[in-house]
């Protein structure tokens, strides 16, 4: 598949945003690492979108490689839309998914 459109899905760009101002609060360093991981991130999915696991739902989950979030991508009429940005917690050693 050539290099692709990615379209954010509202709920997913206010998890961005929301993402972003929490880091933001407590480092702006980390606000800026987390911004820019997640422009390569998307790159990396906008480059070879079928190339990341096929997830839930139909979906294709990008796991970030230093923050503990993923992106799942939907397509749509051949456009993928970023569904989510899920994160990760840990507890009781079991993976936990706040969406």
């Amino acid at each position: 598949m050539p290099h692709v459109q990615i379209s954010f899905h509202p709920a997913a760009a206010a998890e961005v945003e929301a993402a972003v101002q929490w880091y933001a609060e407590r480092s702006p360093i980390a606000a800026d690492a987390f911004a820019a991981e997640v422009n390569t991130c998307v790159e990396r999915v906008r480059e070879a979108p079928e190339r990341w696991p096929r997830y839930v739902h139909g979906t294709r989950r990008y796991l970030f490689p230093h923050f503990p979030f993923s992106l799942d991508v939907r397509f749509i009429s051949s456009l993928p839309v970023m569904q989510q940005l899920a994160y990760k917690v840990w507890a009781d050693k079991r993976p936990v998914q706040i969406v």
